[in-house]
């Protein structure tokens, strides 16, 4: 049992004065003596038969005042902050104001708890739901998009590279005529399009299996790497393979290939089904997102140094 006083509040700030009931006190501090007397050794006692005087004698009474609280004041904490019914957002500042044997347990808790939010008026809230629908075309997208992962690569013999096609190739980067270290790789995957480096996009388009390029890029001045800042480094490049993607049909053996589905019909009916499905999800978490706006431009709240501390 414990009680518990607010001494002080200051905005978010709370002050608790705990006391902690003698008794209680004194039976945790018989036991941090009982437990000391078993892991110390003193010369003409035996390990768990220490009398107390002997024990402050060699340690100190502090010692196991200080053990006492150390066990105590966490747990009776948080029973004094659920009994006052407060919600901290911080660790407690611990201050101890009187341990005794045979004296009640005092300290003072000091914390910051959650700030008083003052609510405007809901009245002058209004919100449109948006109403986001799925269209021919989203469906169409999705369906292509199923058939790109599903798509096999081919090797090309019969002409030259092209954009969006696979490369396979060997490369190694040169600075002023010396091999990087690490930069050799072989039999690597490129893709010539948006997400290849210009420089590699205007050598490698065009060229046949077996051509060796030369590539040269200039290292930006700001690149963290201040040995290849503001340099040119060469790539010497010879292309292996050329592949290009197939997609598979859109006929029955290809959605039966995708799931429990009889038809192409089936297959489009259920991508239409999950679609809607995020799109409602969308649309209501749009909602939410635009009503809390909403909620905070009227609501009043300072907010505790101590969240905007945890946030920085």
């Amino acid at each position: 049992m414990v009680k518990v006083e607010i001494k002080k509040q200051k905005e978010n700030e709370v002050k608790l004065q705990i006391e902690i009931d003698k008794l209680k006190i004194n039976s945790k501090l018989d036991k941090v003596y009982n437990d000391t007397s078993y892991k110390i050794k003193i010369p003409g006692f035996r390990k768990g038969r220490i009398p107390k005087n002997i024990l402050n004698l060699h340690l100190g009474k502090d010692y196991f005042y200080d053990k006492t609280s150390e066990e105590l004041i966490p747990e009776c904490y948080l029973e004094a902050i659920k009994k006052i019914d407060i919600k901290p957002i911080n660790q407690p500042e611990i201050k101890v104001i009187q341990i005794e044997e045979d004296k009640p347990l005092i300290f003072e808790a000091t914390v910051q708890v959650m700030p008083e939010i003052k609510l405007g008026s809901f009245n002058k809230i209004n919100i449109k739901k948006e109403d986001i629908k799925v269209t021919n075309t989203d469906i169409n997208n999705e369906i292509k998009r199923i058939q790109e992962n599903q798509a096999k690569l081919n090797v090309v013999k019969n002409r030259k590279s092209k954009k969006n096609d696979f490369l396979v190739i060997d490369s190694e980067g040169y600075i002023e005529g010396k091999a990087i270290k690490g930069s050799k790789v072989e039999k690597q995957m490129v893709q010539l399009g948006k997400n290849t480096a210009p420089e590699f996009n205007d050598k490698l388009i065009g060229c046949s299996a077996g051509d060796e390029k030369e590539i040269k890029i200039l290292v930006p001045k700001d690149v963290q790497d201040k040995k290849i800042a503001g340099k040119e480094i060469i790539y010497k490049v010879k292309v292996i393979e050329i592949k290009e993607k197939e997609l598979p049909g859109l006929n029955e053996d290809f959605v039966k290939a995708m799931g429990n589905y009889k038809t192409l019909d089936d297959f489009k009916k259920d991508i239409k089904d999950k679609l809607e499905k995020q799109v409602e999800m969308v649309n209501k978490n749009n909602y939410e997102g635009k009503l809390l706006e909403k909620v905070t431009d009227i609501c009043e709240v300072e907010v505790p140094k101590v969240l905007i501390e945890r946030e920085m």
